[in-house]
């Protein structure tokens, strides 16, 4: 009976591995954890603790850790906060997040608050603030004096973390932090984390004078708001002007970046003037502009599902994370980066080619120009659940002496593993029978960083 247990624990723990292929950092979209498999590690209780210990001590930074910390904090044993403690001290290790820690020392009780105010208090004393400002997160929801205590101390301690520890104060609600908050203003008067924090510790008619006698109210605010509605409207004119994409999905793909775009820009001017009015004390005003606000924010989401084919290269145009199937892969090709025929360089002809390669294979092509020959390439073929695409850079780098490079990225979707690996290499058998004819040469490429 006991080894039967112990094979239904093991098999349940290597279910919680399911999603350990993908980056805990930089996945932009949480993958579904395996329910079924977490519910029945918890309703076994204390024999399952020491095997989810070891699964979150094995591999810290995966997702498997993270789900084997929230069963923890689930199940009710009396060794589980020590354990806790000691989980925190590998994620740490590793600069990887303590939330699932946090949630688990929440369902703990009281023992486990001895523990986290213990463990906080001997960072502190070690001048460790990452551990302790982790300690303090996971004490965020506790209202005890002794938090507020610790973390006033910590106000003192650490200026490396002065906007989260006064994040944390404000939250406390305790008014005891207000003098060390308003010393702060007055060195730092932009330090918005700390005006933040008084407007949550202080009713209006309390930090009005305070804001009014550093010079955050009044005339100077108003210059202030004038500046960023001017260069607002600057950059509005900006954004009309720009056009980002070319291509087979140019017209979509640049109104979505630009509504993206404007969205943000409203949000963050509608952000400023409810913060203006309720510190003015305009209050009838300040609800309908918060709600505003947050209608901006739903909006972001809204414009990606208009074309949810086309999500990817609107991440790419902003900046944002893309999670790939598999790791991008890059060629250096001497000399390429150097020549041209009839007054097309190399590298834009190249790129021509591919294009044309591309959309031969069925893929309708975008692409962005960041100089005569640095371009990105975004392909896309089939919807929805069964959409390939992928990102081809084609460019120079200034340390690689006029050597030309291609990196080619293939973003999750509808590719298959056997279906990505297929068209990776046909693709890199192609670019280098490319550059073959382009230069009327053979040369060696070499593997390039895909950064």
């Amino acid at each position: 009976m006991v080894r039967q247990l112990e094979e239904e624990i093991s098999q349940l723990t290597d279910q919680l591995k399911c999603n350990d292929g993908y980056d805990f950092e930089e996945i932009q979209e949480i993958p579904p954890p395996p329910t079924d498999s977490m519910e029945a590690l918890e309703k076994i209780g204390s024999p399952a603790v020491e095997a989810l210990v070891n699964l979150a001590l094995e591999k810290p930074s995966y997702y498997s850790a993270d789900y084997a910390t929230e069963i923890l904090g689930r199940i009710h044993d009396p060794r589980i906060p020590s354990l806790l403690l000691t989980i925190m001290d590998a994620f740490q290790e590793v600069a990887c997040t303590s939330d699932s820690v946090i949630f688990a020392m929440n369902q703990q009780g009281p023992e486990a608050l001895e523990l986290f105010l213990q463990y906080a208090v001997t960072a502190r004393k070690n001048k460790d603030e990452r551990r302790w400002l982790g300690a303090m997160e996971g004490l965020e929801f506790q209202l005890d004096t002794r938090v507020a205590d610790e973390l006033l101390l910590g106000l003192q301690a650490f200026d490396e973390i002065l906007e989260a520890t006064i994040s944390l104060l404000a939250e406390q609600g305790d008014r005891r932090a207000v003098d060390s908050i308003v010393t702060i203003l007055m060195e730092e008067p932009d330090f918005e984390e700390a005006k933040l924090a008084l407007r949550k510790l202080l009713s209006p008619s309390e930090y009005r004078p305070i804001f009014e006698n550093l010079g955050i109210l009044g005339p100077e605010r108003y210059k202030t708001l004038a500046t960023q509605l001017e260069r607002a409207a600057r950059e509005f004119k900006w954004l009309c002007d720009l056009t980002i994409w070319e291509g087979d999905d140019a017209e979509q793909l640049n109104d979505l970046i630009l509504r993206r775009k404007q969205l943000a820009l409203y949000c963050s001017l509608v952000g400023d003037l409810h913060e203006i009015i309720a510190d003015e004390g305009f209050l009838h005003e300040a609800e309908p502009l918060k709600e505003a606000e947050k209608r901006f924010l739903d909006s972001f989401t809204n414009v990606l599902r208009e074309r949810d084919d086309l999500q990817t290269a609107v991440k790419l145009s902003v900046n944002e994370d893309v999670h790939l199937v598999k790791e991008a892969t890059g060629y250096r090709y001497p000399g390429l980066a150097r020549g041209q025929v009839d007054g097309t360089p190399h590298l834009r002809r190249l790129a021509e080619q591919l294009i044309k390669w591309l959309r031969d294979h069925g893929f309708c092509v975008s692409w962005q120009t960041f100089a005569i020959t640095d371009q990105t390439l975004f392909a896309r073929r089939g919807v929805s659940n069964a959409l390939q695409a992928c990102i081809v850079g084609v460019g120079t780098k200034s340390s690689e002496r006029g050597a030309g490079r291609v990196v080619l990225s293939i973003p999750e979707g509808g590719w298959t593993d056997v279906d990505a690996t297929s068209f990776e290499s046909d693709f890199w058998k192609t670019v280098d029978a490319l550059v073959q004819v382009i230069l009327g040469r053979t040369i060696k490429k070499k593997r390039a960083d895909t950064e």
